[in-house]
């Protein structure tokens, strides 16, 4: 009995043509259909980058749109308020205590919160 020792060399080889015919039709089918996958998934990819981009700009354009708006409000109830008499007088005192701290004849007093938003109130009005 004799054993064929298969060597590596010789696999193809060994082959018949039928099978050698239907694995190359597999192999390039396979690779066909890894290359056409790649391409997909890099197309979808850039497709999903472009369109969440364009998401973000406008969430951030709409984000600003907002916070002016914010602002805006804010600065009209700032607006009222430093119209409000007793907080003119408020501000008015604030500022001539300010001064008169500057100019060191006061010692500078520890002016409440309402105050403060006071002499801001006045700073915008001004």
């Amino acid at each position: 009995m004799s054993i064929k020792k298969r060597t590596g060399t010789r696999f193809w080889t060994d082959w018949k043509i039928g099978g050698k015919v239907i694995s190359v039709v597999l192999v390039i089918s396979l690779i066909s259909v890894v290359v056409l996958l790649f391409v997909n998934y890099l197309t979808n990819v850039r497709e999903t980058n472009k369109t969440v981009g364009n998401q973000l700009l406008v969430l951030g354009d709409e984000v600003i749109l907002r916070a002016a708006d914010q602002v805006l409000n804010e600065v009209k109830v700032l607006e009222t308020l430093s119209r409000t008499p007793s907080i003119i007088d408020a501000v008015v005192q604030a500022n001539l205590d300010l001064r008169l701290t500057r100019l060191g004849k006061m010692k500078p007093p520890a002016l409440p919160l309402k105050c403060q938003k006071c002499l801001i109130i006045r700073f915008l009005d001004s």
